[in-house]
């Protein structure tokens, strides 16, 4: 097996090794390398399981193979990655939907399915599985309550909310686990992306297809220090050459870079337009739809309404496009009582970028109180436009929203998302009569006390709240 990467390591072996002095690695899989499933042994790079040339000129095809590349120097300071790829499945459920496009992660345990927590090194990757907060972090007054809230979902729950997310995690040098930001829109099947994710020597940011793409509501281990070796062992396609980590990406990868230096927002847009195929931009313009509104843990009273926002590549940005995008297109959407939409309650179409159901379809729901799931999915109309000639035969569900409904009251909550409380005696809110629900969307059984009213609404003084009960959402 011949391979001709750039690869700088602090040695040169093969004479193509001509990367700049602030590239640590550049796999770039041009027409000259050669692929096949069989193990390697050229160093720099040894290739592990099978990997295949693409149907694409100039990609590799990864389908459970992995690249080894021991001796990498880690990058001293700020840092940057950048990767086009394209995904033909996301994660397997049974490492928690996560996929590596890069890793230079080591454990503290072997192996790293039984504790998921990194001593050092960094993750490049899809999936944001078991880390992946699913109410914003501004919903929690400490880390204390973020975690507890964390609990109320598994891990298989949380991958399942953001398989389709991109990921950019670094060792913290603190404690054994991550610092993480996620991408705020879904990275689509069959269609290729760009993908880069900075360490600016304080802050991280994860950019798709030109642009910033970082989710601020969901943030880990903001202010944490990082920890790095200076001589790591790096994986692409994997997160180890381990025949029992099921942690492969599935799709193509026409190359990865690794930089030690933060590029910053305007090189990143400057370099995903120098991967446009010419006289070809409306294969760009692959939108997707993703829940908006409710968010996440949201309490809904006496009514629904649905939101949806259009993500969608850096190159599609006019707004001709972005109105005509729904013209000839519909909307799916789903929602369930099961986070598995076994029983679907409400399936119906809409074009536009809101809904609210009519009472017939809310009949399903007549008087119901606790959780609900989610999610949508764009039908093109094969009309001819941009989207409808590049959006894939079958199209994917969004990943689902867990909401809280209450249809048995007549009022509508504002807008601001319930925050997290701990439900002891003397809990003071402010505003109408306070509900609780505990985390699983189940309203609490307690009794609010009204002790005064000011300009900001009634304030209510909780009285008593069922034995047991401990962080919850207050209305």
């Amino acid at each position: 097996m011949i391979w001709k990467p750039k690869f700088l390591v602090g040695f040169c072996l093969l004479s193509s090794c001509l990367a700049s002095a602030a590239e640590l690695l550049h796999f770039d899989f041009n027409d000259s390398t050669h692929l096949g499933a069989e193990a390697g042994g050229l160093p720099p790079g040894t290739t592990l399981g099978p990997i295949s040339p693409s149907e694409t000129a100039g990609a590799a095809d990864f389908h459970g193979g992995v690249i080894k590349l021991p001796g990498l120097s880690g990058p001293p300071g700020p840092f940057s990655i950048e990767a086009r790829f394209r995904i033909r499945h996301y994660g397997p459920e049974s490492s928690r939907f996560i996929a590596d496009i890069l890793t230079t992660a080591t454990w503290n345990s072997d192996p790293p399915e039984t504790q998921n927590v990194p001593t050092q090194g960094f993750a490049f990757r899809t999936g944001g599985s078991y880390l992946y907060p699913v109410l914003p972090a501004d919903r929690y007054a400490n880390e204390e309550q973020r975690l507890a809230a964390q609990q109320a979902y598994s891990q298989i729950d949380r991958g399942k909310f953001s398989v389709c997310f991109g990921t950019f995690a670094i060792a913290r040098g603190d404690v054994a686990n991550w610092k993480s930001v996620y991408t705020d829109r879904c990275i689509e099947l069959g269609a290729w992306t760009h993908m880069a994710a900075v360490w600016d020597g304080q802050n991280e940011r994860i950019y798709m297809n030109g642009l910033d793409a970082t989710d601020t509501l969901r943030l880990d281990g903001v202010g944490a220090p990082v920890r790095i070796d200076s001589v790591l062992t790096a994986y692409v396609g994997g997160r180890s050459e381990k025949t029992y980590d099921p942690r492969r990406f599935d799709g193509d990868i026409d190359f990865v870079r690794l930089e030690d230096r933060a590029l910053s927002a305007e090189e990143i847009h400057a370099r995903y337009k120098e991967t446009f195929v010419t006289g070809r931009r409306d294969s760009l313009c692959q939108g997707v739809v993703i829940p908006a509104y409710p968010e996440a843990g949201q309490v809904c009273q006496g009514s629904l309404r649905f939101e949806i926002k259009v993500a969608n590549h850096g190159a599609c940005t006019d707004p001709a496009f972005i109105a005509g995008l729904l013209s000839g297109d519909s909307v799916e959407i789903e929602v369930a009582k099961d986070p598995a939409f076994d029983s679907v309650a409400i399936r119906t179409r809409f074009a536009g970028l809101s809904f609210e159901p009519n009472p017939a379809l809310l009949a399903p729901l007549a008087g119901y109180q606790g959780p609900l799931y989610w999610r949508v999915r764009l039908l093109p109309s094969g009309g001819g436009n941009a989207l409808a000639k590049s959006a894939a035969a079958a199209p994917e569900w969004s990943p689902s929203r867990p909401i809280v409904l209450d249809l048995s009251h007549a009022t509508v909550l504002p807008r601001p998302a319930p925050r997290l409380v701990r439900a002891q005696r003397g809990l003071i809110l402010r505003g109408g009569e306070p509900a609780l629900f505990d985390l699983s969307g189940k309203r609490a059984p307690a009794r609010f006390l009204r002790i005064a009213d000011g300009s900001g609404g009634a304030v209510w003084r909780l009285e008593w709240v069922q034995e047991g009960t401990g962080v919850l959402l207050a209305r």
